[in-house]
């Protein structure tokens, strides 16, 4: 990997030239989960897996403006891209982890085992993230121009990120800890598949976890620190990470997550209408046969 001794020239906005290979590498596993995770919301329209989507994207996005960036390393504009794109995409697939883990609550009929309600915790955890989402930007930009400031607010942004998801993930734990201690009628009747849902949802917020750690120690450090320094690292918290929590997250697609209650009043609703439409049938051939 790339390294701050290698010569990147005069006005360089990086501490060691982007690897070449090591970006195209990077990109085409992001590029084929962005594709993935497209053909799974085509074929099974699990909209609430959506924010996995642009997740993915990003993250192809902002290795492909690395790989852009190998010896080209004062381009301020494919910096900024990079940067951006590879500290935002985990904030939205955490999006997509918090609809789910309501989506789960909601088909157990156990919303009210959380400590937290899913509506509140997603709203709220919704509305920090979108905090967040503003300070790294804001924190970035600033800190580009050389503000220390900026350093600061971008430290922040992704402090309260990391402590937020975190919270989400303590919140996620207890309910199922509740939930395995006292389940509920339609948890018995669905077991494995809550279960293999929540051992998937243990993999990506695990994963991402790690990458938020991984970002807060590289920016706390500071520009002189050994994880800005040199590259290798980056593959080790973030690429690795974040495409396991990205691939776990396929699970979750094309799966009923609409509770007992809901699934039994579409099937009567189905019922009648297949009655009346026999009965009108009826009705109309017995019309024919006295005519």
């Amino acid at each position: 990997m790339s390294s701050a001794q290698e010569s990147h020239g005069a006005g360089s906005l990086w501490n060691y030239n982007p690897s070449f290979i090591g970006g195209i590498i990077a990109t085409s596993i992001f590029g084929i989960l962005t594709f993935a995770h497209i053909f799974r919301i085509i074929t099974t329209k699990t909209k609430i897996c959506i924010p996995f989507i642009f997740a993915a994207f990003n993250e192809a996005m902002g290795w492909l403006f690395r790989v852009l960036s190998h010896n080209n390393t004062s381009q301020g504009m494919f910096f900024m891209i990079q940067f951006s794109m590879l500290l935002i995409s985990p904030i939205m697939a955490a999006a997509g982890l918090y609809a789910v883990v309501r989506c789960i609550m909601q088909m157990c009929e156990a919303a009210e085992r959380s400590p937290v309600h899913p509506r509140l915790f997603a709203r709220t955890f919704g509305i920090v993230d979108m905090v967040c989402i503003l300070m790294i930007t804001v924190g970035g930009t600033m800190g580009m121009q050389g503000n220390k400031a900026g350093d600061q607010v971008l430290l922040g942004g992704l402090g309260i990120q990391s402590a937020s998801f975190s919270a989400f993930a303590v919140i996620t734990f207890i309910w199922h800890r509740r939930i395995i201690a006292a389940p509920t009628v339609e948890t018995k009747m669905m077991d494995g598949t809550i279960w293999s849902n929540m051992w998937f949802m243990y993999a990506a917020l695990a994963c991402i976890k790690v990458r938020n750690a991984g970002r807060f120690a590289e920016f706390l450090l500071g520009k002189d620190g050994f994880l800005q320094q040199n590259e290798w690292p980056l593959f080790v918290y973030d690429l690795v990470p974040v495409a396991i929590a990205l691939a776990a997250c396929l699970k979750f697609y094309g799966q009923d997550f609409r509770s007992f209650r809901e699934r039994g009043m579409m099937e009567l609703r189905d019922e009648d209408n297949e009655t009346s439409s026999r009965s009108s049938q009826v009705g109309l051939r017995g019309r024919v046969e006295l005519a």
